[in-house]
């Protein structure tokens, strides 16, 4: 049975062996030079925004109207529809980069934006939805930008839902706070489930000129979004999880459909924003990877550490090996040497019998004076 120290040197050295795998690894991936590529071309795109792309942007006012959907007639205006709303210009940093890296190169953002009811009408505050089922299940805007004699549809006729119900999982608990104190849904006694509540939080639609001079909104990365939503799609609109509001009658959980929602904000981008760019190129993550610099010095970190634990196991092994050897070759030697050398005294040493002739030979003579 191996000895304590055998099992801890024979751990060390796997230990080592792991860690000297995962230091090759690092340095490979430093090799592939994966973050220089991407700031690379990041950095290029905020070249374009900061010398052309920007100013486009800036030298254009845009407005929007909303127009208010009914289930009745989704085609139908009514009321009329409301005046045009002016977005405006913003500059302020949105600080959405994951990345703080100093090789990325920096920007002044520019976007217009406003925020308010969308299509006026419904009462229940600033959303524009009311607290019936109805509302939340149908009520519908129509959106369109106009910018430079141009207008931009942002959704189909059918308009973009201003809330929607989804149903939870059956259960009074499940209509319970949700971790971090978020918003609790509305339990329906009569069919046992959870009711959540999702209105309509920011509308983003990112735009480019087209050849003819005119706004058109772009397609690119899978639809005129701003960022990737479910499933990969860059859907213009986007919805935040809403609290109902809490019944007269019952327990806290049992609530109604929320009474009042925040405005939804309008956004317009232009479609070489750098922060457009930095979402396609990290896969929507924002963060351009590890410096190369940062990973060299960790795989040589692993390849020291693994060195430093591999060399005393090795040694210990080396020892061993080496004393197992020489204990062999010494009893081999002694075995050679031992009784069956022919002299019959054991003492290792072979001599030759002598001659009894009477005359001595001179190997004879050597033998007797030894």
């Amino acid at each position: 049975m191996p000895s304590d120290a055998t099992v801890c040197c024979a751990l060390l050295l796997l230990v080592s062996i792991a860690m000297a795998a995962a230091g090759l690894f690092a340095l490979r991936r430093a090799s592939d030079h994966a973050r220089g590529r991407l700031v690379a071309l990041y950095d290029d795109r905020v070249d374009a925004w900061n010398a052309r792309w920007r100013s486009e942007l800036e030298n254009t006012s845009f407005s929007a109207v909303a127009t208010r959907l009914h289930s009745s007639d989704k085609h139908e205006a009514r009321p009329p529809p409301p005046p045009p709303l002016r977005l405006q210009p913003i500059t302020t940093n949105e600080g959405a980069l994951h990345d703080t890296g100093h090789d990325l190169r920096h920007y002044t953002p520019l976007r217009h934006e406003w925020r308010g009811p969308l299509g006026g009408g419904g009462g229940g505050g600033g959303g524009g939805l009311a607290a019936s089922t109805v509302e939340w299940s149908e009520a519908r805007v129509r959106i369109s930008l106009h910018a430079s004699g141009t207008t931009i549809d942002v959704a189909s006729e059918r308009g973009l839902v201003l809330g929607f119900r989804e149903l939870g999982r059956s259960g009074r608990s499940a209509c319970g706070a949700s971790r971090g104190g978020g918003a609790s849904g509305s339990f329906d006694p009569g069919s046992g489930v959870c009711e959540h509540y999702y209105s309509l939080a920011e509308v983003c639609v990112k735009v480019r000129r087209d050849d003819g001079g005119g706004w058109v909104a772009d397609p690119t990365g899978g639809g005129i979004g701003c960022e990737a939503g479910e499933r990969g799609l860059w859907s213009p609109a986007r919805y935040a999880r809403v609290a109902g509001q809490v019944a007269p009658a019952g327990p806290a959980y049992e609530r109604a459909a929320p009474a009042a929602v925040a405005a939804p904000l309008l956004r317009v981008r232009h479609a070489a924003d750098p922060l457009i760019a930095a979402r396609n190129l990290t896969h929507d993550s924002l963060a351009f990877g590890t410096p190369d610099f940062v990973k060299l010095a960790g795989g040589v970190e692993l390849l020291v550490c693994a060195a430093a634990l591999a060399i005393p196991a090795l040694v210990y092994f080396c020892a061993g090996c080496c004393a197992a050897g020489g204990s062999s070759t010494l009893g081999s030697r002694r075995r050679q040497r031992g009784d069956g050398d022919g002299d019959g005294d054991g003492d290792g040493v072979a001599r030759r019998p002598l001659r009894t002739s009477g005359v001595l030979e001179p190997d004879d003579e050597l033998e007797l004076m030894t």
